[in-house]
């Protein structure tokens, strides 16, 4: 019984000490929007707790991006059928509506299909990204914190024996 009590306030410290870095890390975030610093969660497991970030760009916000180049990637696009409507060109000449069939367009470069800011549908080509430096908001909070994690167990150690 004293051992299963025992293994519980290590967990019991351990989500504790997984709040504060929380805490921390929720101070650290990088906000622009809020949309990053609103997907951060706690999810306690059997062993103690997670900490996520759940938006398309926390990894490379706490983690970076080196430099890419995708200018020679090849995508095919499929355009769908669609109606163009007239209009008049700048030198005055009518063009007609016209039906434009389905097909299929060649591109170099990768295309993405969310805004990472927005989290709207936006199709850009990038054929290249400049390197980014993470900002490491949940690491630097680790940093921070972990060092606490004994004070937190023995918190939990310390109501098992009534001394607390």
């Amino acid at each position: 019984m004293l051992i299963r009590n025992v293994a519980q306030a290590v967990i019991d410290g351990t989500r504790k000490n997984v709040k504060r870095i929380f805490d921390t890390s929720q101070r650290l975030v990088p906000v622009r929007t809020g949309r990053l610093k609103n997907s951060g969660r706690i999810k306690q497991t059997s062993s103690g707790a997670d900490i996520s970030y759940n938006t398309p760009y926390a990894a490379k916000m706490e983690f970076g991006q080196e430099a890419q180049d995708f200018s020679n990637e090849r995508h095919v696009i499929k355009v769908k059928a669609t109606t163009r409507k007239s209009y008049v060109t700048k030198e005055g000449t009518m063009v007609k509506a016209a039906v434009v069939p389905a097909h299929e367009r060649i591109v170099f470069g990768r295309y993405i299909s969310l805004n990472p800011f927005t989290g709207k549908p936006d199709i850009r080509l990038i054929q290249k990204t400049k390197a980014f430096e993470g900002r490491h908001f949940v690491g630097n909070a680790v940093k921070q914190e972990i060092q606490h994690l004994s004070e937190d167990i023995e918190f939990f150690v310390k109501k098992i024996d009534g001394r607390l």
